[in-house]
């Protein structure tokens, strides 16, 4: 499915971008067409979960890129709960801090996040930040 409609959106872009040379200038042209090869790149994993948040966070929190950033994040705080000063290693996660949230094309597209944004908690106090 994904191939048929790659092939149509590729198949459009052309014939558009064809049309428009006949009428508009060039370099417009050659514009429209990097928007048009754009879209069809970002509409790729066309699916029912496209917008859903929750997908694309889980899917970033198993990538190596996540992995990678808590566990600097933790060797920042010293492997040490932030808020309760606990410091067993093995429970330690690390917390997006309060309105560093993503738009979740941020986590489908995998951006960067930043260091700051995250802070380092135990379980139970991680567990108690999200009211559970």
């Amino acid at each position: 499915m994904r191939r048929i409609l790659l092939g149509v959106l590729t198949l459009l872009a052309a014939g558009l971008a064809g049309w428009l040379t006949t009428r508009l200038q060039p370099g417009l042209v050659a514009g429209l067409v990097v928007l048009a090869g754009a879209a069809v790149v970002l509409a790729w994993p066309v699916n029912a979960r496209w917008g859903d948040w929750w997908f694309w966070y889980r899917r970033y929190l198993n990538s190596r890129r996540w992995h990678r950033l808590s566990w600097q994040v933790k060797r920042r705080d010293g492997w040490t709960c932030q808020r309760c000063r606990a410091d067993e290693e093995w429970h330690m996660e690390a917390h997006h801090l309060p309105g560093t949230y993503r738009k979740w094309w941020w986590y489908a597209l995998r951006l960067p996040e930043r260091k700051r944004d995250l802070v380092t908690y135990c379980e139970e106090c991680h567990q108690q930040e999200h009211g559970r």
